[in-house]
């Protein structure tokens, strides 16, 4: 992998491979759906989504002036290219992932820097996005997993950016304008830094020959969008998403998670995969296998350039949620107070250096670790590393790690997506001892 600085000041990471005639092409932006102002939540998501809704006339820095692209128009390039084009919204981060055979590659970065560089940013296709947006919302209130996934960052996260729907409410989308949309693109994605990388049938030559030609130099700005460390929940929360006529609830369990880049970020990973992370991990074997409560039950450890979530995702019917409830968080509370076992920690290990060898196949995911560490401000080389990272972690190492980010019975945020009456869910939430709040679904997106 090589890193580059193109004249203009774009930085760029190539991964050549001649295996196969197909170029992967990543613009990478540090800014996401926390960069959305109070009140205006949606924002950065409907302003990123605009980008391949229509061009206008754009003079690139070298080669011929490009016409206006309507919305069809663009979308049509594309298809004739034979390409694709994904735009990827993250709370700190934007991705624009593009793919095309490697004779099309320059046309195709032609529609890229017109893109960024001059999107139309027209007043009826925002009108028609931010429709369609509040539209998928309503479509999702019968989505229990999605509502308990709103209810448990409205609790975990409080008053941190992280709490706020990355694709806004329907309040938020309804006052939105289209000027503002567009003050919003001046302000933060055109005077964004930005990161260009190939994975590919392409020379870094090649590919500093393309930013140069098509992109401009970027006026970026000091950021003043500094994101503060979410603080921890005090003591046990529950909250109830009221879903009347189901017999099958959607059960989180959730706490702070990791900050990438951190002394802590593997340790709590291999932790992570030990406790549920996997198919032979303790609580699969506890609640799926010996309980048979739930037939999926996973946790996810979540990182960010702050701490992010750990979640412990289960379904379990209505007739046992209690006993599920209970045994979940006596197996989080032997977790944090007693660490992993030694055959714990050798199975984790195992398990995610054999599975990383399927996540360096392709250029580009040799590519995505420093790309990565380059949105979140991370050394160049701190996330390439992650076999041999956990390959020399010890038992202690993990446990200590453990102790640090976690206290039972005040880090912990319990919410359940309902299923069936709130009463009959209240009975089993007031066991808990928590503070108590019960959602109808239409309030969390409202």
């Amino acid at each position: 992998m090589k890193a580059l600085l193109a004249e203009n000041g774009i930085p760029l990471l190539v991964e050549s491979d001649d295996f196969l005639p197909i170029v992967d092409v990543v613009i990478g932006l540090p800014l996401g759906s926390a960069w959305d102002p109070p009140g205006l939540e949606g924002l950065t998501a409907l302003s990123v989504h605009m980008l391949r809704r229509g061009t206008s006339a754009y003079k690139p820095p070298k080669g011929p002036p490009l016409p206006a692209l309507s919305s069809q128009e663009f979308e049509a390039s594309i298809e004739r290219l034979g390409a694709s084009i994904e735009v990827e919204l993250q709370r700190t981060s934007v991705r624009i992932h593009a793919s095309v055979i490697r004779p099309n590659l320059a046309p195709l970065f032609s529609l890229l820097g017109a893109m960024l560089e001059a999107p139309a940013l027209g007043a009826q296709e925002f009108l028609r996005l931010r429709n369609q947006t509040m539209a998928h919302l309503e479509s999702e209130l019968d989505d229990d997993a999605f509502l308990g996934t709103l209810a448990w960052q409205k609790h975990l996260f409080r008053d941190h950016p992280f709490a706020r729907p990355s694709y806004g409410t329907l309040s938020s989308l309804a006052q939105m304008r289209v000027d503002q949309l567009r003050a919003f693109f001046e302000e933060w994605i055109k005077a964004s830094p930005m990161i260009v990388g190939f994975g590919g049938a392409i020379s870094p030559e090649e590919a500093v020959e393309l930013i140069e030609a098509n992109f401009g130099v970027r006026k970026s700005k000091n950021r003043p969008f500094v994101l503060s460390e979410p603080p921890p929940p005090k003591g046990i929360q529950v909250a109830i998403v009221h879903q009347a006529q189901r017999e099958q609830s959607q059960l989180f369990v959730t706490a702070l998670g990791a900050k990438l880049g951190a002394p802590s970020f593997y340790p709590l990973v291999v932790a992570n995969a030990a406790f549920g992370g996997m198919y032979t991990s303790r609580l699969v074997r506890h609640v799926r296998e010996l309980k048979g409560w739930s037939y999926s039950a996973m946790s996810h450890l979540y990182a960010d350039r702050v701490r992010d979530a750990w979640v412990i995702h289960t379904h379990p019917p209505l007739s046992v949620l209690g006993k599920c409830i209970k045994l979940e968080l006596d197996l989080i509370q032997e977790f944090w107070s007693d660490g992993i076992k030694e055959d714990e920690l050798d199975g984790a290990k195992r398990h995610l250096i054999h599975s990383h060898a399927f996540r360096r196949e392709s250029a580009f995911q040799r590519l995505s670790p420093y790309l990565e560490a380059w949105l979140h401000e991370l050394p160049g080389d701190a996330l390439s590393q992650p076999s041999e990272e956990i390959a020399r972690l010890t038992l202690q190492d993990v446990n200590q790690a453990i102790q640090s980010a976690w206290a039972f019975g005040h880090d912990l945020c319990v919410v359940i997506s309902m299923s069936g009456p709130a009463p009959r869910l209240e009975k089993e939430a007031q066991r808990l001892s928590g503070a108590l709040t019960i959602y109808e679904p239409r309030t969390l997106i409202r």
